[in-house]
């Protein structure tokens, strides 16, 4: 094939790629990902840690730690980084507990069938040992 029509072959392939609807949709995410953060960030920063601040009189942890042989250990940035994890873990699943509802209400979520109750599955455990027990017994 020569140069111009693998190019050609190249770029419609790209172009192919790019339209797929799988790749856009991660792009949206992506950049709704990042708007989310935004947004966490400062729930965090504006309501959370004030309300860190009026309890505990300090704006952040990054104080606490302690210093061995003139070096400081800052457990501090850890306790921010973890309770920055926690709070955003919660925004995210009440927004994905608010969504989920929201679905339902529309009718777009069905709920699954329940699936068998724990004496229907003792049953059928008791039913197949005694089939094999049988089994065994006819065994020559």
């Amino acid at each position: 094939m020569d140069a111009p029509a693998q190019r050609k072959s190249l770029i419609t392939e790209f172009r192919d790629f790019i339209a797929t609807g799988d790749l856009i949709l991660i792009a949206i995410a992506f950049v709704l990902a990042g708007l989310v953060a935004a947004v966490v960030g400062a729930f965090i920063d504006g309501v959370v840690m004030p309300l860190v601040a009026a309890i505990f009189g300090e704006p952040d942890f990054t104080n606490i730690g302690f210093t061995v042989n003139e070096s400081r250990v800052s457990i501090g940035l850890v306790l921010n980084a973890l309770f920055s994890l926690v709070v955003t873990g919660l925004v995210l699943f009440a927004i994905y507990k608010w969504y989920q509802g929201y679905k339902r209400r529309q009718g777009v979520i069905v709920p699954p069938p329940p699936g068998p109750t724990d004496n229907q599955l003792l049953m059928e455990i008791r039913d197949l040992l005694r089939a094999q027990a049988e089994l065994g017994r006819r065994a020559p």
